[in-house]
């Protein structure tokens, strides 16, 4: 529960950082993601880390339309 408080912690006081700022925090986190795909397979997540993963995934997903049958819209140039 603690590593969900402060992961939302750090949300808070990442609106405060500049764009430099995110720009090597961006690097640092992907190289600590090459480091973790080299030493493991796959990560053993904690169920309060799917909870935040999946609200995560929820609020970053973008709204699709969708026609009357339920699928989805398809949308081309020129068909406005």
């Amino acid at each position: 529960m603690f590593d969900v408080i402060s992961v939302l912690l750090g949300a808070l006081i990442s609106t405060l950082k500049t764009r430099q700022q995110f720009f090597f925090e961006n690097l640092a986190l992907r190289h600590q993601i090459q480091v973790l795909n080299r030493k493991m397979k796959r990560p053993d997540l904690t169920a309060p880390e799917r909870l935040l993963w999946a609200v995560l995934s929820r609020l970053s997903a973008a709204p699709q339309s969708k026609n009357a049958v339920g699928g989805r819209k398809s949308v081309a140039p020129g068909n406005d």
